[in-house]
């Protein structure tokens, strides 16, 4: 096995576990630079095993742009609707993107499942508005 593997290889002990049982494996990492690593190595030591990995959005080179609704902006509505725009910051504007990805979370953290149970989030009338200038990072 790759030299420094052995937490990779304890995991992968839990993901063949977990596959034997029909359950899932969530390794969740400190350190963000980890995930690759483990990922490669686990699938390495036995490459019958899938690894899926969530993006760092705001650093994945892979992201062509990247928006977020600003945590002054978030919090109770008391019923009404909130209407708000996430402008993109795109880190290139010579990469032609091929897919988007918008994920609505009624919590700050749920796209990476931390946050409470009991929020609860309606989106209505959503809307991509595009052909404006992009801003860059």
């Amino acid at each position: 096995s790759p030299a420094g593997a052995t937490d990779a290889l304890a995991l992968t002990a839990l993901a063949q576990k977990a596959r034997a049982e029909s359950r899932l494996l969530f390794i969740i990492c400190a350190d963000p630079s980890e995930i690759g690593r483990l990922a490669d190595e686990i699938t390495w030591l036995d490459p019958t095993l899938q690894c899926v990995t969530f993006p760092d959005w705001e650093t994945d080179p892979r992201v062509v742009a990247y928006g977020a609704l600003p945590t002054s902006q978030c919090g109770r509505t008391a019923g009404d609707w909130l209407e708000f725009d996430i402008p993109l910051v795109y880190r290139s504007l010579t990469i032609k993107p091929t897919h988007l990805l918008v994920v609505c979370s009624s919590s700050k953290y749920g796209d990476y499942f931390h946050g409470s149970d009991a929020s609860v989030l309606y989106v209505d009338d959503f809307s991509l508005v595009y052909g404006t200038n992009p801003a860059t990072k």
